[in-house]
């Protein structure tokens, strides 16, 4: 048994796939058996976060215009509605934002468009009157949470072609639709056709067939017992990913923009907090722990015109802990900083305008001629992905190596992906394109999509070194109607030259470095003054 809601319909089927291998079934229950037993053990309450607008300087288009453009996808593929499941795609679309989950400014919501209207299935107390104003002067209509069911099941019974995507929509969802169609055709048939014949199996399962359309529905009971529907042969339900996801992941000029003065507020709180970080350990002798360092950087982000909040936990992995790719620290138990520590700091903000992550690795002492090579080649698969020119449409997959080409010559490599999308202040891990070794990521890299570049290294129980800088793709030339594609950089934080070992890079690769460096001084400056000027300007001098 299992909650379908819980599951996309895509890991249902895997479920079914592999129960049935050996003779059992996934069966839907009314009752989710975990939510009985939480519900007496102080299950916290459904997010009550207020819904706000999302200003149109950084959402770019208007939902008028989402909504026309997906109704012209709809049109293509002959659908009448589709679902919207994913809650980013929900505020993207509608360009609202929330404050339901975590790190991501997003409200739990579905949105089902229809070739006349559209509809946002909420809890309606998270709605003000401006934006429910700004919602009805989009055509979009507000509904109880909950209405989503009724209403899909109204659609089913009309005959409606609904657009779902098996990577997104619930189970639940696809079970009940599926369900609702089986139940319309057999009413259909029941209701004054002539000629229906019912059809007995071997296995004993009745099928009502029509003359008319050479058509077998199954009949029988659709109450609990019943296997989960993952198929439907009706032809209602077409299966094909969201039109919303390679649009909300091209963004616009004005996303972008938002996206670039997002960065710039990042990393003068990032400036201004290695800047103290530096002091506190090194001058003032202090040691601070992991998890000390993490509620310090997010101080001076909330200094920030904007912020809302990190965009995912701080990893703060100072020496071993630093290897450990996903690592968060605690309030007890975690490292603290001295003056001979090794440090990787990942992290990112939520600001009204865009979505930061950035990781940086520094060395607060001196560090071994092994330490240095290993942060050497990083940086080389990091300017080596940061330079490339590649042909647009190509996956994510086919330039993944030039990130480990150096690691590789020096027997080293890292077990994760090189780049990942990024939401325009939405989730900061986005779909659907990506960088990294596994090929079945076939999306093509398209002009406007904004990634990370965060090549590194990590060495169990001794240290972690990874170098990450978000980037958006645009167009850096055009041959015999090929158009060529390169990354830019949004990330303006320096990267330490201690760890260096120059000897490693080629006069281009140095000759990148000092440019970025150039850069990210011209940026910052005007924003910072006193003591913090004078470190950026350090930090900032050429190899």
């Amino acid at each position: 048994c299992g909650n379908l809601m819980v599951f996309t319909v895509s890991t249902a089927r895997q479920f079914s796939e592999t129960l049935s291998s050996v003779q059992c079934s996934l069966i839907p229950v009314e009752e989710n058996l975990v939510d009985q037993v939480w519900e007496s053990d102080g299950r916290p309450s459904y997010p009550k976060g207020k819904v706000r607008i999302h200003p149109l300087e950084y959402a770019g288009d208007d939902v008028q215009t989402k909504l026309s453009n997906v109704r012209e996808e709809m049109e293509k593929e002959s659908a009448d509605a589709v679902i919207v499941s994913t809650l980013d795609e929900v505020a993207w679309l509608l360009n609202i934002r929330g404050a339901d989950i975590e790190n991501s400014p997003v409200v739990v919501a579905y949105v089902v468009v229809t070739k006349d209207k559209a509809t946002l299935y909420v809890d309606e107390t998270k709605i003000s009157s401006d934006v429910r104003g700004h919602l009805q002067d989009a055509g979009v209509g507000v509904s109880d949470y909950f209405d989503i069911k009724g209403d899909l099941e109204s659609l089913c019974y009309e005959g409606k072609a609904i657009w779902i995507d098996p990577a997104q929509c619930t189970s639940g969802l696809y079970d009940l639709m599926c369900k609702a169609i089986k139940k319309n055709a057999e009413e259909g048939f029941s209701n004054g056709k002539e000629g229906v014949q019912v059809l007995r199996a071997a296995s004993g399962q009745e099928y009502l067939f029509d003359p008319e359309t050479k058509k077998l529905v199954m009949k029988g009971d659709d109450g609990l017992g019943d296997s989960i529907a993952l198929k439907d042969d009706s032809g209602t339900l077409i299966e094909k990913k969201s039109p919303l996801s390679m649009a909300k992941a091209t963004k616009n000029e004005e996303e972008i923009s938002g996206m670039v003065e997002a960065h710039v507020r990042d990393g003068v709180a990032l400036v201004q907090f290695l800047e103290w970080l530096e002091i506190t350990v090194l001058r003032e002798g202090q040691t601070p722990s992991e998890y000390e360092i993490s509620e310090k950087l997010c101080e001076f982000r909330a200094q920030q015109k904007g912020f809302s909040e990190p965009s995912f936990p701080t990893i703060a992995g100072e020496g071993g802990n630093g290897a450990i790719i996903h690592y968060k620290p605690e309030m007890e138990g975690c490292n603290r900083l001295s003056p001979d520590s090794m440090l990787l700091l990942d992290s990112g903000g939520q600001y009204d305008c865009g979505t930061t992550d950035v990781t940086r690795t520094v060395h607060f002492g001196e560090p071994t001629d092994h330490q240095k090579e290993c942060y050497t080649r990083v940086l080389k698969g990091h300017i080596a992905l940061a330079t490339l020119v590649f042909p647009e449409g190509i996956p994510g997959f086919m330039i993944d190596s030039f990130a480990r080409s150096s690691l590789w010559k020096g027997g080293l490599d890292y077990r994760h992906g090189t780049g990942h999308g990024v939401g325009a202040g939405l989730n900061v891990h986005e779909g659907p394109c990506g960088i990294s070794s596994r090929y079945s990521n076939t999306t093509g890299l398209q002009s406007g999509m904004v990634l990370s570049n965060e090549p590194g290294y990590y060495e169990e129980g001794e240290f972690g070194i990874r170098i990450e800088n978000l980037v958006y793709t645009s167009e850096a030339s055009n041959v015999n109607d090929v158009s060529y594609l390169k990354f830019t950089d949004l990330t303006m934080v320096p990267i330490q030259k201690k760890l260096i070992q120059p000897s490693l890079l080629s006069s281009d690769e140095i000759e990148w470095l000092n440019e970025y460096h150039v850069k990210v001084f011209a940026t910052l400056s005007p924003l910072v003054t006193g003591s913090t000027l004078e470190w950026l300007e350090n930090q900032c001098k050429p190899l």
